[in-house]
């Protein structure tokens, strides 16, 4: 059967390795009792559940851990000392033999066998489980009967004066032989059939105070949680034992509740009593007053003398040989560890060599995942300086066109420049037609030339309100702003639907096309400042 190996080892190494997890256990739980004789036994039951569900929790993380290695043999060394023997073949002595190696060995081959017993055990103890939820059922819905009015107010007072918010059903079944508490979310009490008319009132009470204090401290979950984790490890000595001491300190712990909110244990004393005679009979799921006779004895006992549990004889024993065993394993584990250390120098030149090659190949993988690492470093600087010389070349580009601009603006200048002039008288007229609205502007120059400058807006059907100042001086502002021109001196420009030309210069394509969105509508031809013309000069160009 090699189905699912590894989760068969698994489960075989946790189970041994429960062994002494559960004697330690033992140990802890026998140190305290001993160390708490005189302590309240609720202080005893908390230790003991705090050591129980950590014992639970560290069989788990046992598990998870043989588990999820992949080199499940080596984990699962006992770590034995090597027993070492002579075996002797004819007159030949063999090497020494390694006992714990063949321990290990024989529980590694059969750890699929060791795996299916469990099965078998647990399967059983499982339908033993089954069978007492069954019964649960069986007292709760069946030969069951109410109890009378008087009863059902008692149990609402003593419950409010214990503690509970709940309501407690009370009922009288056929099936249970002692006082019970069955159920978590819906608890439920149940009494013998004619218990309350044979018992006095006052034991009657003491019963039901104990019952309730089970309901209470919702101890019907932890005595489920014991039930569980005694059939997954009922080969365990020492989780046994401590199941068993935290039963008993549960009951006491509910016998003291009961006997506060009495105030009296001579009551409470008898009524454990008249119990004597009753056996347990029913399932091991539901918790009842009384169980064994011993049990209710040393219950007794422990109320009048005020002296919680101590060891006996046997659990003493016990313990002892526990605490020897462990220890032994320990002194072996530490030899085991010296021998393996002082064994490591006369390692044979073979098993050297092999360790040395083993070193060799882990750092040469090493070397691999970090030259790896390194590439990807790389590959991402190289994507990154890629992205950089592109903006780098686009950056010079954008330059280049700068530079072109500049040189075809400096060619034009060189080519028409702007020769100054001087103006010795001006005669300024403004004229008005249905398609213009300019200011004529006429100069005479010093060599007695005489020209026409104009301002103005020429275009279709304009308004009769239109400031063409204010539209000049704007624009002026925009070719200031456009750093076409540094001051509005000596300033002469014409914007038509052919070019922008200022102080004689053509100016580039993008700066005319941004400057005519803004200013040329459909009505507007051109506009002008200072621009000069002849007679003959067309605005609408």
């Amino acid at each position: 059967m090699h189905f699912n190996e590894p989760l068969l080892q698994a489960i075989s190494w946790t189970l041994i390795h429960s062994v002494w997890q559960g004697l330690i256990l033992a140990l802890l739980a026998g140190l305290f009792i001993e160390l708490t004789k005189k302590s309240r036994p609720a202080l005893r039951y908390n230790a003991l559940a705090f050591l129980y569900v950590g014992f639970l929790t560290i069989a788990g993380l046992t598990f998870n851990y043989e588990f999820h290695d992949e080199k499940l043999e080596e984990i699962t060394r006992l770590n034995l000392p090597m027993l070492a023997g002579n075996i002797m073949v004819g007159n030949d002595a063999q090497a020494p033999i390694d006992i714990s190696m063949l321990l290990i060995d024989f529980l590694n081959r059969n750890a699929n066998f060791i795996a299916l017993l469990w099965f078998v055990v647990f399967s059983v103890k499982c339908f033993g489980v089954f069978r007492s939820f069954g019964e649960v059922y069986r007292i709760r819905n069946y030969q069951i009967q109410a109890v009378s009015q008087c009863w059902s107010e008692k149990v609402s007072a003593l419950s409010q004066q214990i503690g509970l918010q709940k309501t407690i059903v009370l009922l009288e079944s056929g099936l249970v032989k002692v006082p019970s508490v069955t159920g978590f979310f819906k608890p439920m009490i149940l009494l013998p059939i004619g218990l309350l008319s044979s018992l006095p009132h006052e034991q009657i009470e003491a019963i039901l105070l104990h019952e309730l204090a089970h309901i209470r401290r919702k101890d019907y979950g932890m005595n489920l949680l014991q039930r569980l984790a005694e059939t997954v490890f009922f080969f365990n000595p020492g989780l046994l034992w401590v199941s068993a001491v935290l039963t008993e300190e549960r009951e006491n712990c509910c016998d003291d509740m009961a006997i506060a909110i009495m105030q009296n244990k001579t009551k409470f004393v008898h009524a454990l009593v008249s119990f004597e005679e009753y056996q347990m009979n029913g399932s091991t799921l539901a918790m009842g007053f009384g169980s064994k006779k011993a049990h209710l004895l040393n219950r007794a006992k422990r109320i009048i003398y005020n002296h919680n549990k101590s060891l006996d004889v046997i659990e003493k024993a016990f313990l002892a040989a526990s605490l020897v065993l462990i220890a032994v394993v320990v002194l072996a584990c530490s030899k085991k560890a010296d021998q393996e250390i002082a064994e490591r120098p006369t390692m044979t030149n073979e098993q050297s060599e092999n360790a040395i090659a083993k070193k060799d190949s882990i750092n040469l993988a090493k070397a691999d995942a970090l030259a790896l690492a390194a590439d990807k470093q790389a590959a991402i600087a190289d994507a990154k300086a890629a992205i950089e010389d592109q903006k780098v070349a686009a950056e010079d580009a954008r330059i280049a066109v700068l530079e072109a601009q500049m040189h075809t603006d400096a060619a034009q200048r060189i080519v028409a420049p702007n020769p100054p002039s001087k103006i010795t008288r001006i005669v300024t007229s403004k004229t008005r037609t249905d398609n213009k609205t300019e200011t004529t502007y006429h100069k005479e120059e010093s060599e007695g030339k005489s020209v026409s400058l104009r301002t103005g807006i020429s275009g279709d059907d304009l308004p009769e309100d239109i400031n063409s100042n204010d539209i000049t001086s704007s624009l002026t502002s925009d070719l200031i702003s456009a750093k076409i021109i540094s001051s509005a001196k000596n300033l002469s420009y014409k914007l038509s639907r052919i070019n922008l030309i200022v102080n004689g210069v053509v100016q580039p394509e993008v700066q005319y096309r941004k400057l005519k969105a803004k200013y040329l509508t459909q009505k507007f031809h051109a506009i002008c400042y200072n621009y000069e013309i002849s007679d003959h000069t067309d605005l609408r160009n």
